[in-house]
C-alpha cells in the first residue's frame, strides 16, 4: 500500500451496520459474516468515510497510545485481511482528511490490535433469504425468474 492509498466497502455486496459499538458485516454473495469490534470497527468507519490509509494511521495515532510501527503493522494487516475477503476494494477518490473528524478523548487509550471474526455458520440461512431475490415491486421471484 502506498501513500495515497484508499478504500470503499465493496457494496452492494457487502453490508454492514454498527451494533453495540461492533459492526457487523454480512457478505450477500456468500452468506459470510463478520465482527469487527474495537479498534477494528473503528477502521471500518473510518473506511466508509473514505479516510486514505494514512488519514487512518494519524488518526489511530492521536487517539491511542502505542509505538507507531506496531498501530502501523496492525492496520495494514487488517486492511490486507479486508481486502483477501473482498470486504474492501480499492477506492479511487478518498474524502479529504478535513472531513474526519478527530475524536475529543482527554485520555488516549493503549492500542489493540484490530481483527476481525469470520463466521460462516449461518451462511446456508443468509443465502436462503428471499431478499435476496426480489423484482423493482419488492416481490419474491420464483427460482429460474
Amino acid at each position: 500500500m502506498d501513500s495515497t492509498s484508499a478504500f470503499r466497502i465493496n457494496s452492494p455486496t457487502i453490508i454492514s451496520e454498527m451494533v453495540d459499538g461492533e459492526v457487523i458485516a454480512i457478505n450477500l454473495d456468500s452468506g459470510t459474516y463478520y465482527s469487527l469490534q474495537g479498534t477494528a470497527g473503528i477502521i471500518w468507519n473510518l473506511i466508509e468515510k473514505g479516510a486514505t490509509v494514512p488519514q487512518i494511521i494519524e488518526w489511530m495515532s492521536q487517539d491511542f497510545t502505542g509505538s507507531p510501527e506496531f498501530i502501523t503493522t496492525a492496520i495494514h494487516r487488517l486492511l490486507n485481511e479486508l481486502r483477501q475477503e473482498t470486504l474492501i476494494v480499492s477506492h479511487e477518490n478518498p474524502v479529504p482528511q478535513a472531513h474526519l473528524q478527530q475524536s475529543t478523548i482527554s485520555e488516549r487509550p493503549p492500542f489493540a490490535e484490530p481483527f476481525l471474526e469470520k463466521f460462516t455458520d449461518m451462511s446456508d440461512l443468509l443465502l436462503l433469504d428471499p431478499i435476496h431475490d426480489v423484482n423493482e415491486s419488492g416481490w419474491p421471484l420464483a427460482k429460474g425468474s
